[in-house]
């Protein structure tokens, strides 16, 4: 059988190189924007560049095809032509995703090559055989396997190429290299190509005579696949640019965004789903004392006090949760722990986001140290008497309702002791302000030491006193007023000086002597009184009785004003005698008071009321 010679339309021969070194150039564009891809779109993008690489070398291949002249009809079998492509996108993709780690050991990068050199040969020898031509091809061995091994050496050269050039990303001057790049890897492509076709006898074996020329249809051909892969290739070159300008602006906003969260006083903590820190801001640091190296990677429970971690752990799970909706959440505040071991509060806020597929959440935590600070001075001024240091009238209103109610749940008694104390007004008056203030806070410190710390102490104002004795019983009761009685025998001693005063202490229980806060504290005042008239510095219980005396001494003391200015009052003289002579020496003036509904009144009962009022001048 004669041989067929072949030769090759140079343009189109050039055009062909022309699509592998433009698609090379592509591919190592698509390399670096792979490299810097999140997890989804860098798959996509990886299937995108090895379609538009593989389509790269096929149309090489084809439109090198086509450059080959036979003095014979050559036509090609579609599906054959059609499959061939396969082999070209697999050597591709497989290119793109030995290179996508950080490194590229040997064994890898020469693996990958034997592997993408066997896609390309199979690629150009299914194309070979998708020739449909009147003539029997033979190979020369030695010049086939040149081509496997040129293939082989290319996909080598290629993956070191491609490498080293996604490592130089970003540095002035990588498209020079790119293009240089572009430039060997579409010769060496070419090259392989080239040797198989070298490699390829045709020896004529049909009836038509040769000599029959097809070049214009497949010159017109050559240039329609040019055109079409140009476009392809022009759209994927786009979407890199256009991506790239998305990249560059995701990156710009990112770096002000990390700026911001950099120049935050607040600390501001970002973690995955298994709550490992993945950034840790200046705040953190200087919130709890662990610089960026030292928090990265670890987790996040390391800021979190023992005692608090389940609990901080059940308000993570939601968030952490694949299931949970991306959005913020709640405030929390707890304490902290810093690296020094101290705990001190702090506030934190939480949110999350799914990114890649994966959960992610942040915290953003402040230092309230001061605040609470100012809020426990703030409390103390609502709720302390600034004197003493003792909870006032609204505290223990506030105590005292919980204790009523607890003690109505649970069937127990509360005791109500009203205290006064005997002589201070003395020791006001005598020594001064100053001093009755240093004392009244001894007597503070007194009454604290005389009950137990579920008791409370307060302080209604002046030289008044109440404790609260909840969950208590009447001989608990009595024990602790006879204590305080006996705490005051001793002197308290002021600026060098021994001072004595002593309690009075009026005492109601709940329920017996009134359900409510009012009752039980008026009632207690009432007893307090009892005991004032009774000598002072002992304690009393509180019995109904004493409500009759109190209201017939409100009555007698407001008789006592209208009576005044009424003139129910008469001075009765009785005479003073000198018994040895019978003589009249003087008379002695008694105030008597006729009270038109009550009759006779003895001094007994008015004179001590009118000095207790003030009204005893008036009198006189």
């Amino acid at each position: 059988m004669p041989i067929l010679h072949s030769s090759y339309n140079m343009p189109l021969a050039a055009l062909s190189i022309l699509i592998a070194v433009i698609s090379s150039f592509t591919v190592l564009d698509l390399a670096i924007l792979i490299d810097k891809a999140r997890k989804r779109t860098r798959y996509i993008w990886t299937l995108s560049g090895a379609v538009a690489m593989g389509l790269g070398i096929w149309s090489m291949h084809f439109v090198a095809m086509l450059a080959m002249h036979l003095p014979v009809r050559v036509t090609y079998h579609p599906m054959l032509v059609l499959v061939s492509i396969v082999p070209a996108i697999f050597a591709s993709g497989l290119a793109l995703l030995t290179v996508s780690g950080s490194s590229l050991p040997m064994l890898r990068s020469c693996s990958g090559a034997v592997l993408m050199g066997a896609g390309i040969v199979s690629m150009h020898y299914t194309g070979m055989k998708a020739l449909v031509v009147e003539a029997h091809v033979t190979y020369n061995t030695p010049l086939v396997a040149a081509s496997c091994a040129i293939a082989v050496l290319a996909s080598l050269a290629a993956l070191h190429l491609i490498f080293a050039i996604k490592q130089r990303s970003g540095t002035s001057g990588v498209w020079k290299f790119k293009s240089a790049g572009a430039v060997l890897m579409g010769l060496a492509v070419a090259g392989m190509h080239y040797t198989g076709m070298a490699a390829a006898s045709f020896h004529h074996i049909g009836g038509a005579p040769a000599g029959h020329d097809s070049s214009l249809d497949n010159t017109l051909l050559a240039y329609a696949i040019f055109i079409g892969m140009l476009v392809i290739l022009g759209l994927v070159f786009i979407s890199t640019y256009l991506n790239r300008r998305f990249e560059s602006q995701s990156l710009e906003s990112e770096r002000k965004f990390k700026s911001v969260i950099e120049s935050a006083s607040d600390a501001i903590i970002l973690a995955d789903s298994r709550t490992i820190i993945q950034s840790w801001n200046k705040g953190a640091q200087r919130i709890f004392g662990y610089s960026e190296a030292e928090a990265a990677g670890k987790p996040l429970e390391m800021i979190i006090p023992d005692r608090l971690r389940d609990e901080h752990r059940k308000e993570i799970e939601p968030y952490a949760s694949p299931l949970a909706p991306d959005g913020s959440g709640s405030v929390l505040e707890l304490s902290g722990l810093g690296k020094d071991g101290v705990e001190f509060p702090i506030e934190m806020s939480l949110a999350s986001w799914t990114e890649d597929g994966e959960k992610y959440f942040s915290s953003i935590i402040r230092d309230i140290t001061e605040r609470k600070k100012a809020e426990q001075k703030i409390n103390q001024m609502v709720y302390l008497d600034a004197l003493t240091g003792l909870p006032n009238r609204l505290l223990l209103g506030d105590r005292l309702k919980q204790s009523l109610e607890f003690a109505k749940e649970t069937a127990q008694q509360v005791g109500i002791l009203f205290i006064d104390l005997d002589r201070f007004k003395y020791v006001n008056d005598t020594l001064g302000h100053s001093t009755g203030d240093l004392l009244l806070i001894q007597v503070s410190k007194r009454l604290r030491d005389c009950i137990d710390s579920g008791d409370t102490v307060s302080r209604l104002g002046g030289d008044e006193f109440i404790i609260l004795l909840p969950g208590t019983t009447s001989d608990e009761i009595s024990r602790k007023a006879l204590l305080i009685v006996k705490s005051f025998a001793k002197p308290i001693l002021i600026s060098g000086n021994e001072m004595f005063v002593t309690p009075s202490i009026g005492i109601s229980v709940y329920p017996g002597d009134g359900q409510t806060q009012e009752t039980l504290i008026q009632n207690a005042d009432t007893a307090m009184y009892r005991v004032k008239e009774q000598g002072k510095n002992h304690f009393q219980f509180y019995t109904p009785e004493m409500n009759e005396a109190v209201t017939r001494r409100m009555k007698l003391e407001h008789g006592l004003r209208k009576g005044l200015q009424r003139g129910e009052f008469k001075v009765h003289y009785q005479p003073q005698v000198d018994i040895m002579s019978g003589m009249i020496v003087g008379l002695e003036a008694l105030v008597r008071w006729q009270h038109p509904q009550w009759g006779l009144i003895s001094p007994a009962d008015f004179i001590p009321l009118a000095e207790e009022t003030g009204l005893i001048i008036p009198l006189g």
